[in-house]
Formats: structure tokens, C-alpha cells, sequence
């Protein structure tokens, strides 16, 4: 089977098996760019490698989409998210092979189909083109891999190292670089660590995809990004408001309560993306608490 009708069959199985996603996502293929369109072909090769089918990804991707619609109702509900502590979510998630394999091949999948994940993903290869070279790329919580290997083929450091507490990211990270980065070509780390116990060298660029709000205590994650880097550093973060999913467990309740976090730790603010779902404004999502997926570069200030 062709990637491009990997791609078509995809989004069939998925129309076919859910009348919401089969109006969000009629005529997409159309809309991606050709970077886009080669970047998805990649990655369904990439799993179908692996031994999976494309009806097991369908169902990988509603998955995904079926937990968020439920934590979506819990939330509405209760006001606050199903999960408080990093224990709780660690245990059931992060150490669950089962789920965290579905739950990531759905999320890396989502970076192609929903439109505000794809976004993100098209504003990350744009701003990276600023920050082409350097000595140490770290990327915390590298989760299914698919950030650290675009920064792979479009940038230039001397290391990549990405670090996870899930066993079952690492793993699947390392077969991604594995298969789709020539061997030898960059240097390339993978491993499960826990960001605190980082001890390297001092980093140049730093990545936290959605970490913020799987954390207790999003300061103290700040505080060892501002330990890790200088002044000159490269620091892409992301985060949500609003956002329920199984494993966030921080609510953040607006875009200003994060960028006074990153403030207050003593970064400043250099450019930020924010994106709404469901195609609301900014106001209409917070008024209605529907989820916003925001992402900022910052660099150190002084505390």
C-alpha cells in the first residue's frame, strides 16, 4: 500500500467509525502541506513497519479522541481534572505498556489531523529554522518522538538527547530515530530519565511538549529549565488551558496565569502561539472552558 493511501484509508476507517471526526476531518488531505502530507506518509510507514495496521491506528487515534471526550464531560462536570497527584498518573499510565503504546501512537497521529496540534507542529519547524545549530538539544519528555526526530533532520547539534519516565515512550522513540534517521548521521540519545535528575551539560535548546501540565509543581519544572540554560538558549514550551486528559493533572485556567509563571521564574517571553479549539476565539473558549493549546519560545531574564 502507497503512503498516500495509507493516509486515505486512515481518515476512511476513522470517518467511517465516527460521524464527528468524519465532518473535521472531510477534505483534509487537501489542506496539508506537502511537508505535511510527507510527514504523515513517514509516520504510518514508519508504524506499519512496525507491524501495525492501519485499522489498528484508526482505532489508536479514537482512542485518543473517545478519552478526551470523556475527560471533556468529567470536567464539565466537576470543574477540575479526574487526577491530582504524579503518582496516580504514573502508575496508572506512564508504567501501563498497553495504554501508553495506543495513547501515543493516537497523540502522534493528532499531529496530523486535529487542526490545533497541527499548528503547533507547523510553527515548531518554522521558529526552529531561527535556532539551526548548537552543542546540546534536550528534549524533555520526548513521548512518541515525533518533535525530537523533526529537530533531527532540521537543525544541526552536536547531541540529542531525549528523556522520559515512560519505559514505553523510550522504547518507541528509539525505534523511530532507529528506522527514520540514517544511522550515524547525528548523534542521538535516548533514555528514561526523570527531568530533575538531568546532569548534563548546559543545554542550548530545551523541549517541553505538553509537560506543564502533567506536573504538580509546573514551577519547579521552570526553575530546572532556567538551572539547564543560558541566556542564548532555545526554550520551546507548550502547554494547555482547560485541557482535560486522563494524565494532566495541573489546570491551567488562562494564557496570562502561564505566561506569569514563565515571569516569575525569570524568563521572558520572545514569541507565543495560541490556539483555540473547535475553531473559537480566545474568548469564546475561555467562556465556554473548551481546551487552548498554547506554546511559547522564552529565554532567561533575570530573577
Amino acid at each position: 500500500m502507497g503512503s498516500d493511501s495509507k493516509a486515505v484509508k486512515l481518515i476512511s476507517i476513522i470517518s467511517e467509525k465516527n460521524i464527528f471526526q468524519a465532518k473535521a476531518l472531510n477534505g483534509l488531505l487537501d489542506k496539508l502541506t506537502q511537508e505535511e502530507k510527507d510527514g504523515l506518509a513517514a509516520l504510518l510507514s514508519f508504524y506499519t513497519k512496525q507491524g501495525d495496521t492501519i485499522e489498528h491506528l484508526a482505532e489508536c487515534y479514537l482512542g485518543f479522541i473517545q478519552d478526551i471526550m470523556e475527560e471533556q464531560l468529567y470536567f464539565v462536570e466537576n470543574r477540575r481534572y479526574r487526577y491530582f497527584s504524579s503518582e496516580e498518573v504514573n502508575a496508572f499510565f506512564y508504567q501501563n505498556t498497553g495504554y501508553m503504546e495506543y495513547y501515543m501512537k493516537g497523540l502522534a497521529i493528532s499531529t496530523y489531523l486535529l487542526e490545533s496540534h497541527r499548528k503547533c507542529r507547523e510553527w515548531f519547524c518554522k521558529k526552529i529554522r531561527g535556532y539551526r545549530s548548537g552543542k546540546y538539544w534536550l528534549d524533555a519528555g520526548v513521548g512518541h518522538g515525533e518533535y525530537l526526530q523533526l529537530a533531527v533532520r532540521h537543525t544541526d547539534y552536536e547531541h540529542y538527547l531525549g528523556i522520559d519516565i515512560s519505559p514505553t515512550c523510550v522504547q518507541m522513540c528509539r525505534e523511530m530515530m532507529e528506522q527514520r534517521i540514517a544511522k550515524g548521521t547525528k548523534s542521538i540519545e535516548i533514555k528514561e530519565q526523570d527531568f530533575f535528575q538531568y546532569d548534563g551539560p548546559v543545554c542550548d535548546a530545551v523541549i517541553l511538549g505538553e509537560i506543564l501540565e502533567h506536573v504538580e509543581a509546573p514551577q519547579a519544572f521552570l526553575r530546572k529549565v532556567y538551572e539547564i540554560t543560558n541566556e542564548e538558549s532555545f526554550i520551546y514550551i507548550t502547554t494547555v488551558v482547560n485541557c482535560p486528559q486522563k494524565d494532566h493533572i495541573y489546570l491551567f485556567k488562562s494564557v496570562e496565569e502561564i505566561e506569569e509563571m514563565y515571569e516569575e521564574a525569570g524568563f521572558k517571553i520572545c514569541d507565543r502561539l495560541v490556539c483555540p479549539t473547535n475553531g473559537y476565539t480566545i474568548e469564546k473558549a475561555l467562556k465556554k472552558q473548551t481546551a487552548i493549546i498554547t506554546a511559547h519560545i522564552i529565554q532567561k531574564g533575570s530573577i
